[in-house]
Order: structure tokens, then C-alpha cells, then sequence
């Protein structure tokens, strides 16, 4: 039995190894992301994170709201002239109450005669095709969860280390795992997959612990009051969460440039706006001459207006490329595991707040990454929580091979007639 069972865990991970890679290249991304927005506030005394982030919703509409547009358009104009949908029928016999096979012509001719019936036409089919799979109210919504999550758990890295903000973006891993098990009734969790979670909820603990601490030992130069950043990055994590199980669901049944383009337009205008209204002096402040402000000699010193663009610029194009990764993740994963190989952007924030921050986490925190990590391998050692994800997968996989199959058997059919 524990043979069969070690042989099961390795073929799961033999076959999921791209799954698990994408899911590294998308933790490091966040760690670069992260260590770019500290950076800036650090450095350059930008704290701005809704007005950072709606460059990074413009990023996502200037190049997918042109494709979507681009693929709706000539996608109707070539079924319009294909007369459908475009697919070949692929012949068919039926039975009749009599015991005989019925002919494909006949086939068709009962087919065209149940059109004519309906009145139903091809054309105007064609031409009421919803531009949208789901609704603007849908995406309107989505965007605000994403802009909020995101903005609040910028927020935490001015009160808090990098280290801790990441760590505590584990929360995401039991929202999710909640709001899936409501969302989807085919999702199903183990025993280890829950003692994985308890895990690295431990480990949340022993950060909570550190940082509470540290907050009432000493008075720390950098980030005096890490209390309220962690409460700032706790609901950000929740709120990452309640996000990622949505962006699953849209994912699922959708297309993904849809959601990054229409995420993009809405989550623009929500974070451009309330950006103007939050952060118009930190704005003034990054873009303004620096030599000429009124600052105290105290204050550290700024990175130039160039250094700055180019670390905001860092920062769009990084997060961008993690949009569209993780975009793809959850189309063949589900969101509880996206969130727990995030996880392992933890090793890369502790490498930089090491070298640019010049802070050395305590050994608790060591202690908390080592229960993280170990509830992450627990974790993935589970059957997946999501059949359906697999069966898609191996589908997709296999379909060009099924394809040639049953054209392969399409040839044999007409050969056989033609003789």
C-alpha cells in the first residue's frame, strides 16, 4: 500500500511539473513586484499604490481590450462566411424505431427540415453573438476586489517589512479554499489537504508573534508600527483570496483575454480615480522637482526622476507579466494552490530585504517560513482538489491527437462509400 501510494504522489508530480514551475516563475515575479514597490517608497519616497497599479491595469487594456476587439470582429466575419460555426459535421448514424440504420442524408434533410420549423437562422445566430461572456457588472465587480486587495496590501509595506506582508498574504489560501468549496461542487478537499493549510497557518502565528514582539520591545527606525501593517496585509490576503477564486471561475468558462482586458479597463478607472483623490500629493511629490522641495535635511535622500521611472516601470511590466501568468495557472489549477506556491516568494523577499533593506528577519520568522513551506509540501502531496481541472487538461493535451483520429476514420468512411 505505501508502495502504490509513493508511486501515485511521484506520477503527480511527473505530470503536474509545469503546473509547479509556472507556478515558481509566478512567485518569483511577485517577489520582484514586491521588491520593486519597496523600493520606490524606500528610496524614492513614492507611496502611491492604487496610481502604480493603475499603470498596471492601462498596461493590461492598451494590449488585450485590441485583441479581444480584433477576435470578436474577424471570428464573426469568418463564421458569417463560413455559413456557422465553422466545424466540420462529422458523419453520424442513427437508428430508427424499425431497426435501420438511417442514411447521413437523411440525417440532414431531418436536421434542415427542424431548422425551417424553428425558424431558427444561422446568420442571425451569427450576428447575436454576445461580445462579452459575462456581464460588465460582473468585471466592474472584479476589478474593485482586485484594486482594493491590491492597494491595501501596498499600503502594508509602509508600516511593516516586505517579509511579513508576504507572509501574511497566506491567508489567501483558506479564503479561497472556502469560497471554492461554495463556488464549485465538484471541489473537494482531503484531510491533508486541510493539516497542509493548519501548517502554514502556524506559521502565520509565529510571524504575528515576532512582529508584536519587536512592536513593543523596541521602537524600530524603519517601520515603527508593523501592528497596523499586518492588519493591512491580513485583509489584503483575504481579500486575494475572494479575488483569485473569482478570476478562477471567469477563467474557467471564459477567455482570458477578456479578463485581462476588461479587468484592465475597469480596474483603471477605479484605481486612476481614487488615486486622485488619495495620493495626489504623493504624486505631485515623485513627478515634482526634487532639488526644490521644502524638505527637512533629516529626510533620506531621494533617487533621481530617471532611477524612479525606471523602477515604476520595473514594477508595471513585472506585475503585468504576473497577471497573465496567473491567468493561465488557474485555468488548468485551481486557486488554493496558486496562492500556496506563491508561498515560496517568501525565500526571494528574505534575500532582498537582506541586501537592500539591511534587515535580517529574526529566527521566528525562519521558524514560520519552515511550517509554511512544510504545509506547501503537504499539501501538494493531496490527489487534487479539482478532478475537473485534470480531465480538461489531459483533453487539451490529447486533442490534436483525437482530432487526426477522427478525421483518419472520417477518410476510412468515405472510401468505403466510394467503393
Amino acid at each position: 500500500m505505501s508502495s502504490g501510494g509513493n508511486n501515485g504522489i511521484c506520477y503527480r508530480l511527473r505530470s503536474n511539473w509545469k503546473v509547479l514551475v509556472l507556478g515558481q516563475i509566478l512567485s518569483l515575479l511577485l517577489a520582484c513586484a514586491g521588491a520593486a514597490q519597496a523600493t520606490l517608497y524606500l528610496n524614492c519616497g513614492l507611496s502611491a499604490p492604487t496610481f502604480t497599479m493603475s499603470l498596471v491595469y492601462l498596461g493590461l487594456t492598451l494590449t488585450h481590450l485590441p485583441i479581444l476587439f480584433w477576435r470578436r470582429y474577424f471570428g464573426e466575419k469568418q463564421q458569417q462566411r463560413r455559413g456557422g460555426g465553422g466545424q466540420e459535421r462529422i458523419p453520424t448514424h442513427d437508428i430508427d424505431n424499425d431497426g435501420v440504420i438511417a442514411d447521413d442524408e437523411d440525417n440532414n434533410n431531418e436536421e434542415a427540415e427542424h431548422n425551417d420549423d424553428d425558424g431558427t437562422n444561422i446568420d442571425n445566430n451569427v450576428n447575436n453573438l454576445p461580445f462579452l461572456n459575462r456581464s460588465f457588472l460582473w468585471y466592474l465587480l472584479l476589478a474593485f476586489f482586485d484594486v482594493e486587495a491590491n492597494a491595501i496590501t501596498m499600503l502594508a509595506f509602509r508600516y511593516t517589512t516586505l517579509t511579513s506582508v508576504t507572509l501574511f498574504d497566506a491567508l489567501a489560501i483558506p479564503a479561497s479554499m472556502i469560497i471554492s468549496k461554495c463556488s464549485f461542487q465538484c471541489r473537494r478537499y482531503r484531510t491533508l489537504h486541510y493539516f497542509g493549510v493548519a501548517i502554514c497557518m502556524m506559521g502565520i502565528v509565529f510571524n504575528v508573534l515576532q512582529d508584536y514582539e519587536s512592536d513593543t520591545t523596541s521602537k524600530q527606525q524603519y517601520f515603527p508600527h508593523k501592528i497596523k501593517g499586518d492588519i493591512c496585509a491580513i485583509i489584503g490576503g483575504l481579500l486575494y483570496g475572494l479575488n483569485d477564486v473569482l478570476t478562477e471561475v471567469t477563467v474557467t468558462s471564459g477567455d482570458t483575454t477578456e479578463y485581462l482586458g476588461m479587468i484592465g479597463l475597469f480596474g483603471f478607472c477605479i484605481s486612476f480615480v481614487q488615486s486622485l483623490v488619495l495620493e495626489q500629493d504623493d504624486i505631485r511629490k515623485f513627478f515634482g522637482n526634487k532639488e526644490n522641495d521644502d524638505k527637512d535635511d533629516t529626510d533620506i535622500d531621494m533617487c533621481s526622476l530617471p532611477i524612479g521611472f525606471i523602477l515604476l516601470f520595473s514594477f508595471v511590466g513585472v506585475t503585468m507579466l504576473g497577471y497573465i501568468g496567473a491567468s493561465r495557472f488557474l485555468i488548468i489549477s485551481e486557486a488554493a494552490f496558486f496562492n500556496l506556491s506563491l508561498l515560496t516568494g517568501d525565500l526571494w523577499s528574505v534575500v532582498f530585504s537582506v541586501v537592500a533593506e539591511r534587515i535580517v528577519p529574526q529566527p521566528l520568522f525562519f521558524a514560520a517560513l519552515a511550517s509554511v513551506l512544510s504545509g506547501v509540501v503537504l499539501y501538494e502531496m493531496a490527489p487534487s482538489p479539482a478532478p475537473e481541472k485534470e480531465i480538461k487538461y489531459e483533453e487539451d493535451k490529447n486533442y490534436t491527437d483525437n482530432d487526426g483520429i477522427i478525421m483518419l476514420s472520417q477518410l476510412e468512411n468515405n472510401n468505403s462509400t466510394s467503393n
